[in-house]
Order: C-alpha cells, then structure tokens, then sequence
C-alpha cells in the first residue's frame, strides 16, 4: 500500500475505537505495538482538530510530501514529517518516532548550524559526516528550527516508546534540549496521562485549534 493509500485510512472507521477523549499515552503506545501503526498519532490528532478529510478545516500533508520541502536559514532544503496548516498558513509541525535511536545525519545537516554548533560543544569526541548517526530528537529539533528561519510554526516530537536511560558517558540530548531550549518530548510508554493533555502541555499552542 503506497503512503499516499495507508494515510487516506484515517479518515475511515478504521480507527473508530480511538475515540476516547480519556485515552491514556500508554494506551496509544499498546494500540501501535498491535497495530504496527504510527499513522494512530495523526488519527488522534485530525478527531482533536475536527479534521475529517484531507480537505476539511484544516489540513494535513501526507509523509514526504512535496508540501512539507522548504530551503532553510544554511540554504538547503530541509523535509519533516508532518504539518497542520490552517488557511495556508502552518501552524504546527508533528514529528513521530517509534524511539529515540537511530538518527543518520544527512549532507544537509552537516550546514546545519545548530548540529554542528551543539555537537561541538557538548560531544566533541562525535564524526560528523554524512551516515553517522546522532540522537533523532537532536536531528528533529535541529531539522525545525532550520525552517522556523523562514516560518512561525510550534512544533512537537512524540516518541512511542519510553525515554531511556542515558549511559554513563553518554550525552543526555534530551535534557540538553528540554534546559536550555526548552523543547520537550511526548514520550507514550508508561506514561498513564491522558494523550490529549500532555500534547496541550507541551504544545499550548494548539488549543486554540481544538474541536472536541
């Protein structure tokens, strides 16, 4: 099933038992491990806006559609995941990652100022080239704030699993990020909160969109 097919989906009954305004984050977390199914996020997130089709009162672009391209502040063109655009104008980015491993640093991101700046300072020791892989909450928030150069958007990344442990001589991103960027993960698995309130704590800014 093409991309295009598989996000169609969730504008059918398909996803019917999510309706729950009281869904837990943990519960999101179990449903993709039976489901095999990161588009369960924006399923979530289109009942949250009151968005029923690709065209309703708002819009969501596809993954890697060409809509999601833009040039950054280093002059390339930088791609995330999903937008929330609202009368053609984005009004948040939401990234999903199944966990917190596994970014691969890209010939763009090594003009990207903020990596190469904050890998420098806080793990020097790190080969930046292209291949190499680096914290993917590090890479998200450094791919976002590329684009943000050239657009107002709030943005957001969720992670399904849980937040590891960071090993000893290792470099805690995530506390880096959340301290002294103040940008914070939704992290699912274990965490018995209600999904819709934590993205409203973590994102403010998309209660002024909210349907339900």
């Amino acid at each position: 099933m093409s991309i295009e097919a598989k996000f169609d989906e969730i504008f059918t009954d398909k996803y019917n038992f999510l309706n729950r305004e009281d869904i837990s984050c943990h519960e999101v977390f179990e449903y993709r491990a039976e489901y095999k199914d990161e588009l369960l996020i924006l399923k979530l997130l289109c009942k949250y806006l009151g968005i029923d089709n690709k065209d309703g009162n708002g819009f969501i672009t596809p993954f890697r559609n060409r809509r999601n391209k833009h040039i950054g502040k280093n002059g390339r063109e930088q791609v995330y995941d999903n937008s929330f655009d609202f009368k053609g104008e984005t009004k948040f980015i939401v990234s999903i990652k199944g966990n917190e491993t596994g970014g691969e640093l890209r010939a763009a991101d090594l003009t990207n100022e903020f990596i190469t700046k904050n890998i420098a300072m806080y793990d020097p020791t790190k080969n930046l080239e292209i291949g190499e892989t680096i914290n993917p909450i590090l890479m998200d928030y450094a791919r976002i704030e590329n684009v943000k150069s050239i657009a107002n958007f709030d943005s957001l990344t969720i992670v399904f699993n849980h937040k590891k442990k960071t090993q000893k001589n290792k470099v805690d991103w995530y506390r880096i990020l959340k301290d002294e960027f103040g940008y914070a993960c939704l992290f699912l698995k274990g965490n018995e909160r209600p999904f819709y309130e934590e993205v409203e704590r973590l994102l403010p800014g998309i209660k002024k969109f909210k349907k339900i």
